[in-house]
């Protein structure tokens, strides 16, 4: 594969990530009305205990989910408790996913890629 080629499926591959990613973004923005369930509302508290440093584990079942309530906490802590800052650990997520699609397919066409990130996007 020479330079050009390089060159183009790079850019090819960012504009596909930029675009999909950006209807993830137009979505939160402007069609996101908040936590709909009661998981993201637990998420959300142990979040801020997280982030105030009171979080302990104990015999609920939520308390073990890591990944979901240190990241919850550290978007409180760095950008305040909001809708928003709950929302940072799943549209990081998401680009990252989206990015890994885009390692898997680097050799897929065009089309292929567009076709996986918009189920990968749209099933979010």
């Amino acid at each position: 594969m020479n330079a050009i080629s390089r060159n183009q499926q790079y850019f090819e591959q960012a504009g596909l990530l930029l675009l999909f990613f950006g209807i993830a973004l137009f979505h939160h923005f402007w069609a996101y009305f908040g936590h709909f369930g009661i998981d993201d509302i637990h998420y959300a508290r142990l979040g801020k205990r997280f982030a105030d440093g009171t979080f302990s584990i104990n015999d609920d079942h939520y308390t073990y989910r890591w990944g979901i309530i240190f990241s919850v906490g550290i978007a409180y802590k760095l950008f305040g408790i909001s809708d928003h800052s709950s929302a940072l650990p799943a549209l990081a997520s998401l680009l990252l996913i989206q990015i890994l699609i885009l390692r898997i397919l680097r050799d897929k066409s065009l089309l292929e890629k567009g076709i996986a990130l918009a189920f990968c996007t749209l099933s979010n």
